[in-house]
């Protein structure tokens, strides 16, 4: 979400949102980060029950794309493989 707190201390404004979902998918933990010139970068987690292990993925916006819009989820890093009892650390 986006909001508008240029005239502070009056109430803030509503500007945008966003949300990330895909089918059969979880995601989690997310990171967010604006710069100055109002681009935004999220970072977070991804996983699946059917065939993927827990992995980072990035995605955002510029400051000129259309609003309540983001760029296709990028992979970061792919997860290597689950956790056991007896391997608890990856």
């Amino acid at each position: 979400m986006q909001t508008d707190v240029g005239a502070w201390p009056a109430t803030p404004t509503f500007v945008q949102d966003a949300f990330i979902a895909t089918a059969g998918l979880d995601h989690f933990h997310p990171a967010i980060m604006a710069d100055a010139s109002n681009n935004a970068f999220i970072v977070y987690g991804r996983t699946s029950v059917a065939d993927e292990f827990a992995s980072a993925y990035v995605t955002g916006r510029a400051a000129a794309d259309p609003v309540n819009t983001l760029r296709a989820p990028a992979l970061l890093q792919a997860g290597g493989g689950g956790l056991t009892r007896s391997n608890p650390a990856p």
